[in-house]
């Protein structure tokens, strides 16, 4: 593991993973960290993924949003054209939106391990407390500079759900390096 590096990223999950990939890319000094064992087990949850196309369209501005979402095909497990969706009362909903569900465990590996190809460190099976050595903080509470990514959970999300943080929740932080002593 890392004695010190440029980006620590909280949870080796889609967004985790993903940060991790792309901060390693611009030539930070990048570790994951996730308190799994494996990577991807136990599934959290399935995975829908829209087309490349529809993803496109609703996001006409957002670039590289073609890279970002391209993936194996040995990860896709069924191909989806729309949905239904039952009300309460029984009444039935149709929508049209093509895409895809993964194998999310396999998904989750997939995505770490391009992490590490990009040069982040994967450091599985990790639970402790992260100290930013310029304060001497633990860093669940971010210094003055930490960026704040959300994963799965965020505050937006709980309030949403009349919850607090569940056990397991995934948060990147992006912390400064501490300059030299000098």
């Amino acid at each position: 593991m890392l004695d010190r590096c440029d980006v620590i990223v909280v949870g080796a999950g889609p967004a985790g993973s993903t940060a991790a990939r792309y901060a390693a890319e611009k030539g930070l000094d990048v570790l994951l960290i996730d308190k799994k064992k494996e990577i991807g087990v136990p599934v959290c949850c399935g995975e829908f993924n829209a087309a490349p196309a529809v993803l496109a369209e609703a996001l006409p501005n957002a670039p590289g949003i073609a890279e970002l979402f391209s993936i194996d095909p040995g990860l896709i497990q069924r191909v989806i054209r729309g949905f239904v969706v039952t009300s309460p009362k029984g009444r039935e909903y149709e929508f049209d939106l093509s895409g895809y569900t993964v194998n999310r465990d396999a998904f989750d590996r997939y995505l770490a391990d391009a992490a590490v190809c990009a040069g982040a460190v994967l450091s599985p099976d990790t639970t402790r407390r992260i100290q930013n050595s310029s304060a001497g903080k633990a860093a669940g509470s971010p210094p003055a500079g930490a960026i704040s990514m959300p994963g799965s959970w965020s505050p937006q999300t709980a309030r949403s759900r009349g919850s607090a943080a569940p056990p397991g929740w995934s948060r990147a932080l992006c912390l400064p390096r501490p300059s030299p002593a000098g």
